[in-house]
């Protein structure tokens, strides 16, 4: 949907999915000047739509280590390592923006929480990270390394899994009224209908004259309506409640017929729910 290469450190992708869109900002924190990277991070982050799954990623520099006493929202306690100055950066960051650092959730093996290996193997670090906002933590899977990718680089692929769920959503019942507008075909009904609502409507018009358009609108709703209530009435369902006593015993019966065995079972089933099928049809 959306691609803002923001500068040679920071870019911001926006993406369509089924369910809800997805803004994914990467970055490579700054070394020197980590204040002027974490000002403009912000400024990236506070652009993002607020119903977008946000997902921050990349190479931060910074350790969070394992211990998240004050921090249980931003962190769990499976990081590696101990907290850096980058880290308490970076953490104080996802507090801000409540974003839970995704690598410090899961129990896996050091191996699989190194992303960053010194060139001659003897130093490990959980240095690239990857968070996603608070309100998504439960949908988060996993997060792991994966030592296999055929990169040309000193970092391993950091992969996560997000699964999106939606809140169930009840269905509010229609509470629009049906009227019986059948009886309006009959010209009786129609005339009386129409004394009515031109009744309704006179006296309207000595409402005062600074009345606003919604209070407008209102009243002529409500005559209108009440009209409709008074001469035409609410139409009846067009199945009525015995009739779907009658279709709920059709299936049973269909039921019965089909587990039937013996020949005198299919036959009694078969009359019985045929008596029963011509009964709905009546109906």
């Amino acid at each position: 949907m959306e691609l803002e290469p923001v500068s040679d450190r920071i870019m911001m992708t926006r993406f369509e999915s089924r369910f809800q869109k997805v803004s994914v900002v990467m970055c490579y924190a700054e070394e020197d000047d980590k204040d002027a990277f974490y000002t403009q991070l912000q400024a990236v982050v506070d652009k993002i739509p607020k119903r977008d799954i946000l997902i921050l990623m990349g190479d931060l520099n910074a350790r969070v280590g394992s211990d998240n006493a004050g921090r249980e929202k931003e962190m769990g306690r499976n990081g590696l390592g101990v907290m850096n100055e980058n880290g308490e950066l970076f953490a104080d960051f996802c507090a801000f923006n409540e974003l839970t650092i995704g690598g410090t959730l899961f129990p896996h093996r050091r191996c699989h929480k190194a992303t960053w290996v010194s060139p001659d193997h003897q130093t490990e670090n959980q240095i690239d990270h990857i968070a996603v906002c608070q309100h998504w933590r439960s949908s988060l899977q996993d997060v792991r390394v994966k030592r296999g990718a055929d990169i040309g680089s000193d970092h391993h692929l950091v992969i996560a899994k997000l699964r999106v769920r939606l809140a169930v959503r009840k269905r509010q019942k229609n509470p629009r009224v049906k009227f019986d507008i059948r009886k309006l075909k009959r010209p009786e009904t129609k005339q009386d209908f129409q004394i009515a609502l031109h009744n309704r409507f006179e006296a309207l018009q000595s409402e005062d004259a600074e009345t606003t358009v919604q209070r407008s609108w209102t009243s002529l709703r409500d005559a209108t309506v009440g009209t409709c209530e008074e001469v035409l009435g609410n139409r009846k369902p067009w199945i009525s409640d015995e009739t779907w006593q009658k279709v709920e015993e059709r299936k049973k019966l269909k039921q019965d017929l089909n587990q039937a065995r013996t020949r005198l079972q299919k036959q009694t089933a078969a009359s019985k729910y045929s008596e029963v099928a011509n009964d709905v049809k009546r109906h």
